[in-house]
């Protein structure tokens, strides 16, 4: 019985016998910009400028059926098929990329940058025999350097096709200095239900610098012959102050749990421990699970999509145990070297004693710019908005509270695994209680090493 396989090997087959037949009878000359077959139809001009008018605005699949209608007419046009597999690999349709960059290559073989893009269509497409082959051709040849780490990354990939485990992972050092750390109201005086309040010189708003360390180690495990994949994450986290000890704060997180990943989709279901620690005394333990959600839609969106819950232990004060759910996403815009991340978030906890009983809403927005030599700079807005279940017994009135965040900061890459990061962040908090009306600026420099 003839397979369907067979069947479309055979036509692309025929097809390609076919296109070198007709090619073979145009009185071709070169020039310095491609081949030129015949003076081009004035219909196949003006439709390969309609082409790449949708092309340029990311409307490939429209772009495809255009360019496709102008190749009908001039099936010589070297632009015309190079912008066709173009539009065509942009859609997801690396066959028919493969087809039209093959047709170039049998009038014009020494086109090397048509050879690098049937390459990385033969990539996409699972052949990666053959992509490997073409890759290594085209490194032979000596392009520039940009080309030449772009085709080092697809080779590096293609090897790691044939692993099952995968490690990585990163050390952060940080010295920091925070003008507020105990988050206190400017005001010493602060009013409850049973008069003005004087702040204690522990609870009066106090600077002191701090150094930090992070720590994350990743694993993942591919399945043979799978989309599926097994990923597990280990955070260690240490802040020391330098006169403000009791606030030193330990952080452990480990997280882990299978992934589904495609070209346009991930899948991440996780199961996750936490503990912290203040003061070296045990403060928070945290069992939950998370489920995320990631979309490529097309080259300049990316759309991520999450919900996580949590039961959570406060070992000082039990009124505070509580479940929580957390639901959140948001598109992120990417366009050349700039990049906007949005985020919108709901919180609910559910704790033991109401007045800790909480519903949070966040949304952030991020702009990211690559800058020359190694340089990235951003600048980000937050939005918290919390409202507590409960009346608080000392102030009279449930707690409600609104906080911005406006952060800015500037990094460098020096290697492919160390960079260095200067931000800043400015805090105002507003709320119906005295005591958490507070402004803060926290300032640092970060030296990463990626492993």
């Amino acid at each position: 019985m003839i397979s369907r396989e067979w069947i479309n090997t055979t036509g692309r087959l025929l097809l390609l016998v076919m296109s070198v037949a007709f090619f073979a009878c145009l009185p071709l000359r070169a020039e310095e910009g491609g081949v030129v077959g015949h003076e081009a139809p004035d219909e196949a001009v003006k439709l390969f400028g309609e082409g790449m008018k949708l092309f340029d605005a990311g409307e490939f699949k429209a772009a495809y059926e255009v360019f496709f209608k102008a190749f009908a007419i001039d099936p010589a046009s070297i632009d015309g098929n190079f912008y066709m597999g173009r539009a065509a690999f942009e859609s997801g349709d690396y066959e028919s990329a493969i087809m039209a960059y093959d047709r170039i290559l049998m009038i014009k073989p020494d086109l090397e940058r048509v050879k690098l893009e049937l390459a990385r269509s033969y990539y996409k497409l699972g052949n990666y025999e053959t992509s490997k082959e073409m890759f290594k051709d085209i490194m032979d040849k000596e392009p520039p350097n940009p080309v030449k780490e772009k085709i080092r990354l697809f080779l590096d990939a293609i090897e790691s096709t044939k692993k099952k485990n995968f490690f990585s992972g990163s050390f952060s050092l940080g010295l920091h200095y925070d003008d507020n750390v105990r988050v206190s109201p400017a005001d010493d005086h602060v009013g409850t239900l049973f008069g003005d309040v004087i702040l204690g010189d522990n609870s009066k708003q106090t600077g002191d610098e701090y150094w930090t360390s992070t720590l994350v180690l990743n694993h993942k495990y591919k399945f043979a012959d799978s989309l599926f994949a097994w990923k597990t994450t280990g955070v260690s986290y240490t802040s020391l102050y330098f006169d403000e000890n009791d606030l030193d704060l330990l952080y452990f997180s480990g997280m882990t749990g299978p992934s589904l990943e495609t070209d346009r989709f991930v899948w991440d279901i996780k199961f996750h421990y936490t503990e912290l620690h203040q003061d070296y005394n045990l403060y928070l333990q945290a069992l939950g699970a998370s489920n995320s959600w990631t979309f490529v839609l097309n080259r300049n969106v990316i759309l991520s999509i999450g919900a996580k819950v949590e039961n959570k232990e406060y070992h000082e004060n039990r009124n505070k145990d509580a479940n929580n759910l957390v639901f959140g996403g948001g598109p992120i815009f990417i366009f050349g070297k700039n990049r906007i991340s949005t985020r919108l978030e709901l919180e609910s906890e559910n704790a033991q004693s109401g007045i800790y009983s909480y519903d949070k809403f966040r949304c952030s927005l991020r702009y990211d710019r690559i800058l020359p030599k190694g340089f990235m700079a951003y600048a980000s807005y937050k939005f918290q908005m919390s409202d507590y279940q409960d009346i608080d017994p000392l102030f009279g009135v449930d707690r409600m509270d609104d906080v911005r965040d406006y952060s800015v900061g500037i990094s460098k890459k020096f290697t492919s695994h160390l960079s260095a990061e200067i931000n800043h962040t400015y805090t105002e908090s507003e709320s119906n209680i005295d005591l958490y009306n507070y402004n803060r600026s926290v300032s640092g420099f970060t030296m990463t090493w990626d492993f």
